[in-house]
């Protein structure tokens, strides 16, 4: 009796269906920055659409330009999309997991050097923005976009660097460490994987002929490296190229993976 039992079993765990794996829960993402984030977002978009492990949903504000400051002072103004929404309406579009506060590329240096103008500006930045995000997106994770050095030959570079990524970088990175210090706000250092990979692979230029803005090499890495932090995860092996060389593509994504893990947080 019992091996009949078994045997009328066996049809129905053969036609029992195969379980569809649980649907992932996309990670809502708010980017406020200027032409850097307008010109990055989309290439981490690249690496999660590449991951099926993965989903994103992100909205981004963004004007070309703009500090932290101006953020601020302009949440509500109508400006952001198509739809004329406003800062504040932004932020209460969805309940955010994580905001990237993005600043203008030359303020942290500037306010890291001395300058008295660009330091209040830096500072008062810092702290409003901080405070209004919080308010409107209470639960959310913050995260400062830390962002790269200008390229050799750029004249902001020689006037106040002396011509040498590496210092400017120093500025920008300590002025963002003082920044999320005085806010418990995280960093994705962004600047740190764009300076290794110039130190170490100069053949690979990752801006524009601007000497500021990024040219693809240098998108796909910066969205390596925010894929890296958001999901905790190795962007190593990851289809997604954006028409890069299998070569350049793999470099940068082991720079992404290297900079997680030496800072990853």
């Amino acid at each position: 009796m019992r091996i009949f039992f078994l045997l009328c079993l066996v049809p129905l765990w053969a036609a029992s269906p195969t379980l569809a794996p649980a649907p992932v829960e996309p990670l809502q993402v708010l980017w406020i920055g200027n032409s850097y984030t307008a010109q990055t977002q989309a290439y981490l978009a690249g690496f999660v659409a590449a991951d099926a492990s993965v989903e994103l949903e992100a909205g981004v504000a963004t004007q070309g330009g703009w500090t932290l400051w101006d953020h601020y002072a302009n949440r509500l103004r109508p400006s952001y999309d198509g739809n004329t929404r406003s800062l504040e309406q932004k932020l209460q579009e969805k309940t955010w997991d994580v905001v990237i506060l993005q600043e203008q590329s030359t303020r942290p240096s500037q306010a890291w050097l001395g300058n008295p103008s660009e330091l209040a500006a830096f500072k008062d930045g810092v702290l409003q923005l901080d405070a209004y995000v919080r308010q409107w997106a209470p639960n959310a994770t913050l995260r400062y976009f830390q962002t790269w050095p200008r390229a050799q030959g750029a004249a902001y570079l020689q006037a106040y660097f002396g011509n040498e990524p590496l210092a400017m970088h120093k500025a920008t990175r300590a002025a963002y460490g003082a920044a999320a210090a005085a806010t418990m706000t995280l960093i994705t250092p962004v600047g740190d994987a764009w300076m290794y990979s110039m130190d170490q692979n100069p053949a690979l230029d990752l801006h524009k002929p601007d000497l500021s803005h990024p040219d693809v090499p240098g998108a796909y890495l910066t969205g390596a490296v925010f894929y890296a932090f958001l999901f905790e995860k190795s962007p190593q092996g990851s289809s997604f190229q954006a028409n890069l060389s299998t070569t350049d593509s793999a470099w940068l994504q082991t720079v992404a993976y290297r900079t997680w893990i030496r800072l990853g947080s």
